[in-house]
């Protein structure tokens, strides 16, 4: 039978016009794809499933989203993949998921993310208004709203808080303000966030609340972030009063913390004081001061006293900072060199009452240096407190066990993967010069905390 051109043209047409008669014939389907990537994640390939996770995000449907969600927070349980390929995976949903801009998938992200009430769900919430938080358009920034107020899940109010910081929102700034004067009289990590937030959306800074409150009510009906926007910025942000418990100058406002103190063989060493007290040295000693009576080499603060010891410079500042901790807080402490010692074994926080101050004191007094700084044990036992939303790590070096380096990307991604939902903040504190200070600020980096240095 002949066709005629203009039927042929016109079928040509037709089908182009229609791309979802393209779509069913060269596309796979949902079914197939969902086959695909349970497959590739049975057999540890995790580049191939990266790549079907792309997929079915493409498929912009509901169902494809639901079922990305699941994979993304139960990656775990795929045993076949190493953690660095489950961070892949993990990573992958999270990219992926921002991009849909179906209504009805959209709407489910919205409100599931609103909806999970019970403590269990805490991952889930948690990763969800992440990833409502990288995506784009006024309903996203509408469905954060609601959640700054979530005081029951205070890691989804740090995830809302930046975003909404991020994208410079001024419906935010009513949501912050209360959230600053629920928290005026008993600050923490909570407090200091919608702060930071509120700076970075405004470009001022005030002191209370109360100020807050009045440089918004004769601003928020005509404000143009472009125009009227100042040049105050939010990092490092700080209650500026007395009585706040400090480390190293380092204000602590968290409420569940965890600190992690490096007690290696060099923790010896004596650090002089920039531009102040130096070495004491016998007529004919080298610049070094002689050999060192701990270890026999010749490095710098020999000849200085027993005070400027780093170990000893550690335990007075740790032990003033735990006698300073109110009654709400809950913490431990961990001691790491080749082993990790803890002041209360097991995964409990420990409330800071009187009795349980003074014991952790004399336990902190009682330390000694001893031989290479495992800090991937010492984080991994960090993150079996399940209670902690925070980590004070303090080292003098970089990673070192059996005379030789621990390569740092394992470490990282093992953070990583612990840390994908539960968003423990990881403060770094590098001591004297010889701390690992690449490393220590990669690590505060990413995971939401700060480095400073201490010489």
């Amino acid at each position: 039978m002949k066709i005629s051109t203009a039927a042929l043209l016109m079928g040509i047409i037709t089908l182009l016009s229609c791309p979802s008669a393209l779509a069913q014939d060269g596309e796979p389907s949902f079914g197939e794809l969902k086959s695909r990537l349970k497959k590739s994640l049975q057999a540890g390939d995790a580049n191939k499933a990266t790549g079907t996770i792309v997929r079915l995000a493409e498929l912009n449907t509901k169902k494809a989203v639901v079922f990305i969600i699941n994979v993304g927070l139960r990656v775990d349980k795929y045993t076949t993949l190493n953690e660095h390929g489950k961070m892949l995976i993990f990573l992958a949903a999270r990219q992926e998921l921002p991009k849909v801009t179906d209504e009805k998938a959209r709407e489910f992200l919205f409100q599931e993310a609103k909806r999970l009430k019970r403590a269990r769900d805490a991952d889930k919430k948690v990763f969800l208004t992440e990833i409502i938080g990288h995506m784009k358009g006024p309903d996203s920034e509408m469905a954060l709203i609601p959640l700054l107020g979530q005081f029951k899940f205070d890691r989804v109010q740090l995830e809302a808080m930046q975003a909404l910081a991020r994208r410079r929102s001024p419906l935010a700034v009513d949501p912050l303000i209360h959230i600053l004067e629920r928290k005026e009289k008993n600050k923490d990590e909570i407090w200091r966030a919608a702060g930071q937030a509120l700076i970075e959306i405004t470009g001022y800074s005030m002191k209370t609340a109360a100020d807050w409150k009045n440089f918004w009510a004769v601003r928020k009906e005509n404000w143009n972030p472009e125009k009227h926007r100042g040049d105050e910025k939010g990092s490092g942000f700080k209650t500026k009063e007395k009585g706040v418990p400090t480390f190293f100058d380092a204000e602590i406002l968290y409420k569940r913390v965890l600190f992690v103190i490096d007690i290696s063989k060099s923790m010896h060493i004596k650090d002089p004081v920039t531009g102040g007290e130096q070495p004491r040295r016998k007529p004919g000693d080298k610049e070094t001061g002689g050999a060192c009576p701990v270890c026999g080499d010749r490095h710098r603060g020999i000849g200085l006293p027993q005070t400027r010891m780093r170990v000893e410079r550690v335990k007075r500042e740790l032990a003033r900072l735990i006698q300073s901790l109110p009654d709400d807080v809950k913490f431990n402490i961990l001691a790491f060199s080749t082993d990790v010692f803890a002041w209360k074994p097991g995964s409990e926080l420990i409330p800071a009452s009187e009795q349980n101050l003074i014991k952790a004191v004399r336990w902190v007094e009682g330390l000694t240096f001893e031989h290479y700084t495992s800090t991937d044990w010492a984080l991994e036992q960090a993150f079996a407190h399940r209670e902690a939303n925070a980590i004070l790590l303090l080292s003098d070096g970089g990673p070192y066990r059996d005379h030789a380096p621990i390569p740092p990307q394992p470490i990282f991604d093992m953070v990583a993967l612990q840390n994908k939902t539960r968003k423990v903040i990881i403060d770094t504190f590098g001591f004297s010069e010889d701390a690992d200070k690449v490393f220590l600020k990669k690590l505060a980096k990413d995971n939401g905390g700060t480095f400073k240095a201490i010489n």
